[in-house]
């Protein structure tokens, strides 16, 4: 038998992760797989390190599991590269790397070794010398209706029904985030017990939907549609938020897209962004992809719109719902003016 290679890659790490567990749990028997199974991270692996694990004999057992974790990425780190006298691109400096194909041909038939990884540049240096040998498995994030599908796919696996319109919600306000959609679709299934999720279960339970209403609101306001941002906030209304909160919500929201443009125009590098905007995660992920839709000038009077608003609120007798549909009448208004 030949020692089976396999190379994890890709942005869903959920996957990866689950599928990593079940290669784990191959490790037989189960009383000795903590012996048998070795992780590094690849951030400070030597290559003499990892062929000893690799010619290291199973424990009471017929093979071994050998992780490694972050290699083939932190040769993409190293930069583009060194230059000749010519002024070429050499490519990065791999140093011991550069026998690791050598060392994949001669790992014995006992042991297992899988490299875990995220996203991996085409060009990789290492990806070109462990892919012919491995057996790779890439698994990007699905997005669209490969998203719907997986939740309904998820769901079935926890052995709970979900109407297409809880799958579509849900898809809406959780996005991508393949661990935060399970947890919630945890939280779900305990809490519809045997009966289908419906589209108002996802509404009551997931914090996340109702961030989701306040920028699809701010995008209605600042697009015209009036009819849509105030179906969004009626939504967050029957939920039980005041409207004088949901104002200060969409302020809010407004304020961080105005700082997130004015960092962008600085130059801020994208990784560096949630800190400076103290935001993560799915707030993060709407805030950019909501900011390049709007102008820095249409930004900036929506502001003074909304600021002006609440000190009206603040200091008039006009009850909170009616402020706030005037609100989105004001925004919509600048829209079409603009």
């Amino acid at each position: 038998m030949n020692a089976l290679l396999h190379l994890l890659h890709g942005d869903d790490a959920l996957s990866i992760r689950e599928k990593l567990a079940s290669l784990k749990e191959a490790v037989q028997p189960p009383e000795v797989r903590d012996v048998n199974v070795a992780v590094f991270e690849g951030a400070r692996l030597r290559l003499d390190e990892l062929r000893a694990a690799c010619d290291t004999v199973p424990f009471l057992a017929e093979r071994r599991l050998v992780v490694v974790e972050g290699l083939l990425a932190r040769m993409e780190r190293r930069g583009q590269g060194r230059a000749t006298e010519e002024g070429a691109d050499e490519g990065p400096d791999l140093g011991e790397w550069t026998k690791l194909a050598d060392l994949l041909m001669a790992v014995p038939p006992t042991t297992d070794l899988v490299f875990v990884e995220g996203k991996l540049q085409p060009n990789n240096p290492l990806l070109a010398r462990v892919k012919p040998l491995a057996q790779v498995g890439q698994f990007p994030l699905p997005k669209g209706d490969e998203l719907r599908q997986w939740i309904r796919k998820r769901a079935e696996g926890k052995g709970v029904r979900i109407h297409s319109r809880a799958v579509v919600a849900l898809a809406d306000a959780v996005g991508s985030d393949l661990p935060i959609l399970d947890a919630e679709l945890d939280k779900l299934a305990i809490y519809c017990w045997e009966r289908e999720i419906g589209y108002q279960d996802v509404q009551d339970m997931v914090p996340h939907t109702r961030e989701a209403n306040i920028f699809a609101a701010v995008d209605a306001m600042l697009e015209n549609r009036p009819g849509h941002a105030l179906a969004q906030l009626s939504q967050l209304l029957q939920s039980g938020e005041p409207p004088g909160r949901l104002m200060g919500m969409v302020v809010r929201q407004v304020r961080l897209l105005l700082l997130a443009k004015e960092l962008r125009a600085e130059g801020v590098k994208p990784d560096e962004l949630g800190s400076r905007l103290g935001l993560h995660g799915f707030a993060l992920r709407k805030t950019l992809e909501q900011e390049p839709r709007f102008t820095r000038p249409q930004l900036v009077e929506a502001y003074d719109i909304l600021l002006k608003a609440d000190l009206g609120l603040k200091t008039s007798a006009m009850d909170e719902e009616t402020a706030l549909d005037l609100l989105v009448a004001d925004l919509c208004a600048l829209s079409a003016r603009r």
